[in-house]
């Protein structure tokens, strides 16, 4: 393989030893015309991958100032470490590359990409001192019609958080959920994509927040939503491999049968950006780009190897 595969080191879950477990009977579809995805995840629920500039700055933020729930970090192939943070069964991603030099992010309607990472959150106030307590401005909360109080705020490398404090009785659960806002230049060259390839469930039209923004739609599974809205075609485009750019990067999905998925996108005509290659033993990998090459990242199960005789 090409010098390539240290690349995809993005995008590897942990839990492998039991993703191994669960799924070496998994068996390959070749040629399907139909692939349920969603019915091939591991759970209901997708990764996030950021690239970042600074990842102790990083660390503070996502670990200390917003509290999300710190996991093992994961040491890949060629020195890369992955830091990890878990909401609900979705986890979210932070690597650094020292190579990188540009930075991606901004508002929805800055750029086509992965424009803003949601997240729940029980405490207004809580959140509020947690800011003051590391010298960053608090954020401001305002109410809106659903009940809930928003404010967005931005991570040390620019990207757009947004906090919801849901309204009162809402849901446990409610904490354990993602919403990922994507900027796409054809609506429903996207929608396709999301609700026919990817496979999942579809709501919209609603109403988009933001000026001269089409309506949205949105694609929910498990406990992660994705959310798609378009400013047009004319925005620069801020989307591909992790290394190239900081910012948000990559949805992930891990699969019980990356074959099954390979067949499938070739039948359905989608881009492969990067073909099927193995992380060393861990895993097998490949990048599937939206299509403004936005990369969605499959994680499938490593060939086993054979003893020696």
């Amino acid at each position: 393989m090409p010098a390539q595969p240290f690349r995809a080191t993005t995008c590897l879950s942990l839990g492998l030893a039991m993703f191994v477990a669960v799924l070496a009977g998994a068996s390959s579809a070749a040629g399907a015309e139909h692939v349920d995805i969603p019915n091939l995840m591991f759970q209901k629920s997708v990764n996030l991958v950021l690239s970042v500039s600074d990842v102790e700055a990083s660390k503070e933020f996502y670990g200390e100032v917003l509290k999300l729930k710190p996991t093992a970090n994961l040491n890949l192939p060629g020195g890369l470490v992955m830091t990890r943070y878990q909401v609900g069964t979705s986890e979210i991603k932070l690597l650094h590359s020292d190579a990188t030099k540009k930075t991606e992010t901004g508002p929805v309607d800055a750029a086509i990409g992965i424009r803003r990472l949601t997240l729940h959150f029980p405490d207004e106030q809580a959140i509020v001192e947690r800011f003051e307590a590391v010298g960053r401005e608090a954020p401001a909360f305002t109410s809106v019609q659903d009940g809930s109080r928003r404010t967005t705020v931005t991570d040390p490398d620019g990207i757009h958080i947004e906090l919801v404090i849901p309204p009162e009785g809402a849901p446990e659960d409610a904490f354990d959920s993602i919403e990922l806002r994507l900027t796409v230049s054809d609506l429903e060259k996207s929608r396709e994509f999301y609700r026919d390839f990817i496979g999942f469930e579809e709501s919209g039209p609603r109403k988009a927040p933001d000026p001269g923004c089409s309506d949205l739609y949105s694609y929910r599974f498990g406990n992660t939503t994705i959310t798609i809205g378009s400013f047009g075609a004319d925005l620069p485009v801020h989307a591909g491999r992790w290394e190239k750019a900081f910012g948000l990067r990559f949805v992930q999905y891990i699969v019980q049968d990356l074959d099954a998925v390979n067949e499938f996108a070739k039948v359905r005509g989608v881009t492969i950006e990067q073909p099927i290659f193995p992380l060393g033993r861990l895993a097998r990998i490949m990048f599937i780009a939206d299509p403004d090459g936005i990369i969605n990242e499959f994680v499938g199960l490593p060939i086993p190897v054979k003893p020696a005789k």
